[in-house]
């Protein structure tokens, strides 16, 4: 199965347990697809771009990912009655999670910013 449907399912999923913790994840994951399409693009034309983006986009993918692994876990408390485990969840896509569409917005937009800094600034 390609990535792309592995990540439709678990949206399908997230969904269908809790519509309010599913409402953070599309914008989240077609930040994190937009970003990752811009790195491996600029990559090869420019490796300054990329790695003048790399510091955002790390962080981004680790907030993505954990976000999907307390997703995948509240997907299973949901059936267990775990609400402590739903409501924690909750607060990450609503808090945490959605900072992934600024971070996007530096990996994007950020990188001439960063290479325009003076030397003598360092």
């Amino acid at each position: 199965m390609e990535a792309g449907g592995v990540v439709e399912e678990f949206l399908q999923a997230l969904e269908a347990i809790d519509p309010e913790l599913g409402d953070a994840w599309p914008e989240a994951v077609a930040a994190l697809r937009e970003a990752t399409t811009w790195i491996l693009t600029n990559g090869t034309t420019d490796p300054s771009d990329a790695l003048a983006a790399a510091t955002p986009y790390l962080r981004m993918f680790g907030l993505v990912a954990g976000g999907w692994v307390m997703a995948r876990q509240a997907i299973e408390a949901r059936r267990l009655g775990d609400h402590a485990k739903l409501a924690t969840a909750r607060f990450y896509a609503d808090n945490i999670l959605v900072q992934s569409e600024g971070l996007a917005a530096q990996v994007l937009r950020g990188g001439p910013t960063v290479l325009g800094l003076p030397a003598d600034l360092f």
